[in-house]
């Protein structure tokens, strides 16, 4: 167990952490690498990097600039009939007023950025196993938001209120769990200053776009397959609601062609 308060700088490879926990307190900038036991990050620390997070805890962690963290499965971890697999860690950075850049990358259960209101540069590629996915909210600076490389089963955007433009190319995957099924949930809400959106993200069954007051595009040519639908005891109907944006349309097109219908009103037989 390692506890080290005060030096400008600290770099740590190759240390066995089996069963171990480091500390650090008043690190300007901290490297941790190759270590697979407990880290704990408080104030004081500026720049922090660990390529082999195993499990990670922020207490009162307000200096934090630039982060870049890689998860990974603690090699650790035995397993059980009750737990048969380990997911990574969870991550929550939450009101870290002096963060500006962040970088995750590996397998992580949950990835949650909330109300660092500094916080200009996401880069995300993790393996998010957890339903909980990936929420970023209340970022009010965030001008960029990477999801390139990233998978999870579902993703929050909400209130970055900088963010002018998105692209959502997670890969959705099923959220760990014996009865969790290929339905993706994607929530883009209330980012005021966001013009437009790409989607290139497949498998989502839950489409929320809403309150996003200056967004005039949506582009969802990717978007080519629904969820699973879940199991046939419990379906998971999709679900899309797209409301309270700035979008205009010129043309709406329904490209079902009806080859019948009792009571059509205006509508045509065979009209594309």
């Amino acid at each position: 167990h390692l506890s080290i308060n005060g030096p400008t700088a600290l770099t740590v490879a190759d240390l066995d952490g089996e069963d171990g926990s480091i500390v650090v307190e008043n690190v300007a900038s901290a490297t941790i690498n190759s270590y697979d036991g407990d880290i704990t990050v408080k104030g004081g620390v500026e720049t922090l990097s660990a390529d082999n997070v195993v499990d990670i805890t922020f207490t009162n962690a307000d200096d934090l600039v630039d982060v870049t963290l890689t998860s990974v499965v603690d090699p650790n971890y035995t397993a059980t009939t009750v737990a048969p697999v380990d997911y990574g860690d969870t991550i929550a950075i939450s009101s870290a007023n002096d963060l500006e850049t962040i970088t995750l990358a590996g397998t992580w259960t949950s990835i949650d950025l909330s109300t660092n209101t500094n916080l200009t540069t996401a880069v995300i590629s993790a393996d998010v196993t957890g339903s909980a996915g990936i929420k970023i909210n209340g970022n009010t600076d965030l001008e960029t938001l990477t999801l390139t490389g990233s998978k999870s089963p579902k993703v929050w955007v909400n209130a970055n209120n900088s963010l002018t433009s998105l692209t959502v190319d997670t890969t959705i995957k099923i959220a760990s769990g014996t009865t969790a099924t290929l339905d993706g949930t994607l929530i883009v809400t209330t980012n005021t200053d966001l013009e437009s959106l790409t989607i290139s993200s497949k498998d989502i069954s839950t489409l929320t776009i809403t309150g996003n007051v200056s967004l005039a595009t949506i582009d969802g040519t990717g978007l080519t397959t629904l969820g699973a639908g879940g199991t046939t005891a419990s379906p998971k109907y999709p679900s899309v609601t797209i409301t309270g944006n700035d979008l205009t349309a010129s043309l709406a097109q329904d490209k079902e062609n009806a080859t019948g219908c009792e009571d059509c009103d205006d509508l045509e037989k065979n009209n594309l």
